[in-house]
């Protein structure tokens, strides 16, 4: 019997949040219940990848990362958004939020691998594939 490689073991992509997911939606489609995408349930190093997740969105977008744990400090769920988006004057159906913009774009070059090509052109956020070092 062959041995099982855990996704993020195969893709190498520990402290890229999101990416997991992309890559898992696109070989084999969205699960019933989307809070089971890969990286929230399944990957056995989430919350660890998660916390380097943070420091990467730190490094890219120190000043956003500084106000979102600020507002996070007393906000929570929806009224965290709700802050965010008054303090930043952005519009509920655009906005940008360090870490979730930074989890958004690993999960599309997820996708982009899955079907064989390369992570998009990000700046200096940019991923390289494969995966050796954390961009």
């Amino acid at each position: 019997m062959r041995d099982v490689v855990p996704l993020e073991e195969r893709l190498g992509c520990f402290g890229y949040f999101g990416f997991g997911s992309g890559y898992a939606l696109a070989k084999w489609g969205s699960p019933d219940d989307t809070r089971e995408l890969y990286c929230s349930r399944a990957c056995r190093r989430s919350t660890r990848c998660w916390d380097r997740h943070r420091r990467r969105a730190r490094e890219h977008f120190p000043d956003l990362v500084e106000l979102a744990e600020e507002i996070a400090r007393t906000h929570h769920g929806p009224a965290y958004m709700q802050e965010w988006l008054a303090r930043t004057e952005q519009s509920p159906d655009k906005f940008v939020e360090p870490f979730t913009t930074m989890m958004m774009g690993n999960m599309e070059d997820g996708t982009i691998v899955a079907n064989g090509g390369q992570p998009k052109p990000r700046g200096s956020a940019s991923l390289v594939w494969p995966l050796t070092k954390l961009a």
